[in-house]
């Protein structure tokens, strides 16, 4: 069978640090992609000089900074192809982690997407984690009601789409917070389309002091627009029997999020969340 053409998507906000380090692990599959998309979103350290290096290997867009989703979606829009894998300027992939995934997508036709296991590295490359799993147990296939009790696809890196299912879903929506931006595409597409667990580990995803995975504040409001983000696309779309679900998964994340505002002293917002969690 013929593998479809994959198109990779890289936004790139200040990571001159370990840019080259992940652009060439996408440079190295065993199963090349017809298109490499970096998306320099602005960047004002050495990042756009650095990708000036790679000449016609990748298909450069800049734009001013409008942020990570924005980036993304600009990128999947001048990808072309019929999978799209992203992967962010700090993580790394396995040689074969493309080949993989296009495997196991050609093997299940049905299937929207797929995302595998990680290891974590921290900012020098050395491992901290051999395996994600310790997050919990992961979904595959119908995974929407798992997803609304948690994002467990920690990263965009780890997933492969089908542009069909990208688009059916509506891609990334280019106006919401940092955090709402990779779990709200999840459960966009797990709405209408499964997403399969690959239980390989395939990439090493990068914690270090300037990533953004520490504010549990500030992941819970994501979490709350991501929810948003689905109900209005259900609705959208006349899938109103995912609804009831939708929305109570959005009253328990405004309820959640209420109690960190109220750890925080943030009095205010504890009640504007409350009075959200009443609504809903």
């Amino acid at each position: 069978m013929e593998a479809p053409s994959i198109s990779v998507v890289m936004p790139v906000f200040n990571g001159a640090a370990h840019l080259a380090e992940a652009l060439d692990s996408v440079l190295v599959q065993s199963l090349p992609a017809a298109r490499v998309v970096v998306v320099d979103d602005g960047s004002t350290d050495g990042s756009a000089a650095l990708l000036q290096h790679y000449g016609d290997r990748i298909t450069l867009v800049s734009q001013t900074n409008h942020g990570q989703a924005h980036a993304r979606r600009t990128g999947a829009a001048a990808a072309g192809g019929e999978l799209i894998a992203f992967i962010d300027q700090d993580d790394l992939w396995d040689a074969d982690k493309l080949a993989r995934q296009v495997d196991l997508m050609q093997r299940f036709p049905e299937a929207g997407a797929t995302y595998c296991d990680h290891r974590r590295i921290d900012a020098d490359g050395k491992l901290l984690a051999a395996t994600g799993s310790g997050y919990g147990l992961r979904g595959s296939g119908r995974i929407l009601d798992a997803l609304l009790r948690g994002n467990f696809i920690l990263s965009a890196s780890l997933v492969m789409i089908r542009r069909s299912a990208y688009e059916a879903a509506g891609g990334f929506l280019p106006q919401r917070g940092f955090w709402a931006d990779d779990y709200s595409l999840w459960l966009r597409t797990a709405a209408h389309a499964p997403i399969l667990y690959q239980a390989e580990t395939l990439v090493s995803y990068r914690q270090h002091a300037n990533n953004t995975s520490g504010d549990r504040y500030e992941q819970a409001r994501g979490d709350i627009q991501a929810l948003e983000e689905l109900c209005a696309h259900l609705r959208a779309a006349d899938m109103t029997g995912a609804l009831p679900a939708a929305r109570r998964a959005l009253r328990d994340a405004c309820i959640g999020t209420a109690m960190l505002a109220r750890q925080r002293g943030e009095w205010r917002q504890a009640l504007r969340h409350r009075v959200a969690a009443w609504r809903t």
